[in-house]
Formats: C-alpha cells, sequence, structure tokens
C-alpha cells in the first residue's frame, strides 16, 4: 500500500504505525514528495507526482493538503469516499457537518483527518465589530484611535496582513464554477490596505525593526519567514496581554491553546473578554489540516479504504497533531489529562514571558468549564466553510496586493495583474 503527503505529516505517520500493526501482511510504503533539505520545489514535487498517477503508478492514499484539490475532482482522479464511511458510525461516527462541507454533488473525494478553528478575542466594544472583513477593518480604525502610536496587532507588512486575514477570506476568491471573483478579490484589498494603515499608522520603527528581525532569524533557522510559516497564524495572546497587540486573532487547534485563549478572562483586567469564531471574506471558516483521499484508480482499493477508517477512527482521531478531531467519539478525549497535573482551582499549566525592556508578564492556563466545552462543540458543529490553501492564486494576491497598498498600482490595476496571472491555472 503506498500512502503519499506532500511534506512530513506526523498524523499520517502514526496512522500508518497503527495500520501497519493491524494489518501485518500489508506492506505500507509511506512517500513524502518534499523531504527535509530536498532541492525540489513544490510544484516539482506535483508534477513528478502526477505524471505518476496518469501513468498508473501513482499512490493509493493521498494527503492533499497543499495541492490541487479541484483539479484532481475534475479530472476524476480521486475515489467518492461515502462508501468507505459506513463503519464509522456509534462511537466513530464523524461530524456530519464537516463531511457535507465537502460534498461535491452528492460525493465525498477528500476529508480532514483533523481541522482548526480561526477564533478572536478582546474586548467586546471591538470584538462586536468584527462581523467581517470590512468590520476588522472598522475596527482597527477604532483601535488606532484609542490606541495611538501602539501597535495593533504584531503584524507589520503588506503581505503579512493579506496572509493572515486569507485564512477566513480566501474560499470567497472562486465562484462556485471555479472562476476568479474578481469583486471578491478587489474587496479584500481595499479592506487589507485599510488594516494595514491603521496599524502602521504612528507605528513606532522599532516595532517594525523587531517583527523584520523575526523574518529574518526563521529564514535563516527554517528556510522560511515568519509570515510564511504556519507559526504565524496561531493566536498571540501573550502579546495581547503584554500590550504588543489590542486583539487577538489566530488559528487555534490543539488542547492547551483552544484553553490558553478562554484562560485570557481569567487574568485581572480581561474578565469582560469575549471569544468568538473569526469571519473576513467568508463566515463558518475552518481549517482542514491532513486532507486524506484515495486514488480512483488503487490497485489495493481495500487496503486503501482501512487506511481512510484507520485515519479516521477512534484510535488516531484521539492523538492529533494538528488539530482537533472531527471523529465524535474522540473529540471529547482532548481534555483528557492527568488529574495530577489540575490543580484545585483548575489550573493544569501556565506560560511566562519578558518584552524587549524587560517587563515580566505571564498567566495560568485553566482547563475549560462545562459551558466552555458546550460553547466549542458548539463551534465545531457549526462550521461549514473550508479554507483550503491555494499557494498560486494566493501569492498571485499578494504580490499585486502588495503594489496596491504601498501605491505603486491601482486597486483597479492589481485585480487585473491577479486575473492575469490565475486565468489559466484556475483553468487547468
Amino acid at each position: 500500500l503506498k500512502v503519499y503527503s506532500l511534506r512530513e505529516n506526523d498524523t499520517l505517520r502514526q496512522g500508518v504505525s497503527i495500520f501497519q500493526s493491524a494489518n501485518p501482511q500489508v506492506y505500507v510504503d509511506y512517500e513524502v514528495g518534499l523531504a527535509e533539505g530536498d532541492s525540489l520545489t513544490r510544484d516539482d514535487a506535483l508534477k513528478k507526482l502526477n505524471t505518476r498517477i496518469m501513468a498508473g503508478e501513482g499512490p493509493d492514499v493521498i494527503i492533499l493538503d497543499d495541492m490541487p484539490l479541484d483539479s484532481y475532482i475534475s479530472k476524476n482522479m480521486l475515489l467518492d469516499l461515502r462508501q468507505c464511511l459506513d463503519g464509522l458510525t456509534g462511537e466513530d461516527a464523524l461530524f456530519e457537518n464537516i463531511v457535507d462541507a465537502f460534498d461535491v454533488d452528492g460525493r465525498v473525494y477528500a476529508l480532514p483527518c483533523e481541522i482548526q478553528l480561526p477564533l478572536m478575542a478582546g474586548k467586546e466594544k471591538y470584538i462586536s465589530m468584527a462581523d467581517d472583513l470590512e468590520g476588522i477593518a472598522d475596527m482597527m480604525e477604532q483601535l488606532r484611535a484609542d490606541f495611538p502610536e501602539k501597535p495593533l496587532m504584531r503584524i507589520c507588512s503588506e503581505k503579512g496582513i493579506m496572509r493572515f486575514f486569507a485564512m477566513t477570506s480566501v474560499p470567497a476568491f472562486k465562484t462556485a464554477s471555479g472562476e476568479l471573483d474578481t469583486e471578491a478579490v478587489r474587496e479584500f484589498l481595499k479592506q487589507s490596505k485599510r488594516i494595514y494603515d491603521a496599524q502602521m499608522d504612528g507605528l513606532p520603527a522599532k516595532y517594525v525593526e523587531d517583527y523584520m528581525n523575526s523574518n529574518a532569524s526563521f529564514m535563516e533557522h527554517l528556510g522560511m519567514t515568519r509570515e510564511e510559516s504556519d507559526y504565524f497564524r496561531t493566536p498571540d495572546e501573550m502579546g495581547y496581554l503584554a500590550g504588543e497587540s489590542q486583539i487577538v486573532f489566530g488559528s487555534t487547534y490543539y488542547h492547551s491553546g483552544i484553553c490558553m485563549m478562554f484562560s485570557i478572562q481569567k487574568v485581572e483586567g480581561f474578565e469582560e473578554d469575549v471569544i468568538l469564531p473569526m469571519s473576513g471574506m467568508s463566515e463558518k471558516v475552518f481549517i482542514p489540516k491532513t486532507l486524506v483521499g484515495i486514488n480512483a484508480a488503487s490497485a489495493n482499493m481495500e487496503s486503501a479504504k482501512g487506511m481512510l477508517r484507520t485515519l479516521l477512527g477512534s484510535e488516531v482521531q484521539s492523538n492529533l497533531y494538528n488539530g482537533f478531531s472531527i471523529n465524535r467519539g474522540a473529540f471529547p478525549k482532548m481534555y483528557d489529562i492527568n488529574e495530577e497535573w489540575i490543580s484545585e482551582e483548575g489550573v493544569f499549566s501556565s506560560v511566562g514571558s519578558s518584552s524587549p525592556d524587560g517587563t515580566s508578564f505571564g498567566m495560568e492556563i485553566y482547563m475549560l468549564s462545562d459551558e466552555q466545552r458546550a460553547q466549542v462543540l458548539g463551534w465545531m458543529e457549526s462550521v461549514s466553510t473550508p479554507y483550503l490553501a491555494d499557494s498560486v492564486l494566493e501569492n498571485a494576491v499578494y504580490n499585486a496586493g502588495s503594489e496596491y497598498m504601498r501605491g505603486t498600482c491601482s486597486l483597479e490595476e492589481a485585480v487585473k495583474m491577479i486575473k492575469q496571472s490565475v486565468d489559466i491555472y484556475l483553468s487547468e
């Protein structure tokens, strides 16, 4: 059985180990398209993979993260997975709204093994304004008026602002037929510029310098800038508590992360803060991770289906690395923590840091209350719009959008550049 992911994936690695132990008669060959230190580019790896698939030599199970899912579906390269889900009932039943989010004319060609939830936290007077991207821009302008010469968030570049808010906006960039929605892209650039201008208006140079140094440090150690990494989109609770940002946005995906978000309310002066799902150009957004599909031409179909059921089954789903479980029975298990670690007040961890001027600050992290757990479950049950990263489309938006935000081209010129860059790509 051949399984493939573009980049190393810990959840898939765990699934392979569990499946292999349960099926010793099947040899599982796990291939990573872009291994660490590999000189191949993403495009090179995809071309190599597609050539193998078209020649009938492709992998049986494919992790489709950062891959052209729409193209694979239109070319009938993926199996309808609904027929594989019959055994996932009772404790192994999946969140049906997440399955339905991937429905294409009654068929499901890919499913995430785990998802992340974009959330925001802050004072209700500000958060209540941020019900879409325009509302976020309104909120940022109000924050700038109320907090002159302070950082509103820890992002100080045009691309950074766009990439951060892309996770709740990219789903609106394409029409139902898969073409570029130029009006949506135009609106995204317009509101992103308002957010960027509010952030940069009167911002002391030291914050910009710190941001650029952070990008450079990431590039030196990881081969990518901080704003290009997944870490970039995680919430910055500590920066918020330290006054280095005036709002908290981010993609939350693990137990201590969701608990840390809610624990803001336990800090003196922040008791009245609220936590809500984050919207942009789209609403009810979730971020699929470890998106699994089966090669429609697989010669090992039964084993491939078995691997899918393993990845979505309770054993894997109870111990995930990149997101919340989409398996209803396994989902509550993320709260299972050794009782010896939990204090009488419900504290199970703490975190501390210091600002560049030497000021120390920290917070205790509390277990969620029953009410908070019900709130998180409600969010899980309500999401319906997957953000599927599309690096070609997004980079076209970032490149032209940066020129527009710097004033080197007009809004209409930027939209035209984006359209010219992606029209051929989207039609393939």
